[in-house]
């Protein structure tokens, strides 16, 4: 039996200036040779990452839509609220989405905003993942896939209580992928032409940034 490899990633990095010295000092040290990266804090906190570039690292995207600021540039945005932030936590996104009113195009714009930042750095991202791993919302789980696939990122992170949860709650149709899964962060392929019912309302548009 082969053995199974494991991954040390630091999440959160960019959030806050404790987040960036704690994983600085576990790279720094060689502790860990991966982390998830916040664009939308990083920009506005004008972070360097220089350092990160010198380095050996398994960098990737920590997508967000529920802390902080957005990169996208409309005030109109159904994820954001009346100051022009995230709606502010997991729970409120999970309600929007029990509700049937996530607006899963707005979060594509987004998210593809982050991990183009990101790229438009220098930085090699190989990996997604997000924050409150709400990217297992099955419609943003779709969203991820998509990107994933357009950027051509290898890996996808899986988050096994996520799965068990929206299947046998009933929420089947966007985890059929999940059973071709082998690891924790697992390359995936195209979607098959037989995936389930798309959540998004129109095509997503990978021209346009606004």
């Amino acid at each position: 039996m082969p053995m199974k490899q494991i991954i040390f990633n630091c999440d959160d990095f960019g959030l806050s200036d404790y987040c960036v010295k704690g994983a600085m000092k576990l790279i720094n040290s060689q502790v860990i040779k991966s982390v998830s990266l916040m664009a939308n804090y990083i920009y506005y906190n004008r972070l360097d990452l220089e350092a990160l570039k010198l380095t050996d690292l398994s960098i990737g995207c920590h997508l967000n839509i529920t802390s902080g600021k957005p990169l996208i540039n409309d005030v109109k945005s159904p994820i954001l609220n009346a100051e022009r932030q995230f709606h502010g936590g997991w729970r409120n996104l999970f309600y929007l989405f029990l509700k049937r009113k996530l607006d899963v195009n707005a979060v594509f714009k987004e998210w593809k905003l982050q991990i183009e930042y990101l790229l438009d750095l220098g930085l090699k991202v190989d990996h997604l993942d997000s924050h409150h791993h709400i990217h297992f919302l099955p419609p943003l789980f779709e969203v991820a896939l998509k990107l994933q696939k357009y950027f051509s990122i290898p890996f996808l992170r899986r988050v096994k209580p996520f799965e068990n949860f929206f299947y046998w709650t009933g929420y089947k149709r966007s985890l059929v992928e999940l059973s071709s899964f082998k690891a924790n962060y697992t390359k995936t392929s195209p979607l098959p032409s037989n995936y389930p019912v798309s959540w998004f309302t129109d095509k997503p548009d990978f021209t346009e940034n606004s």
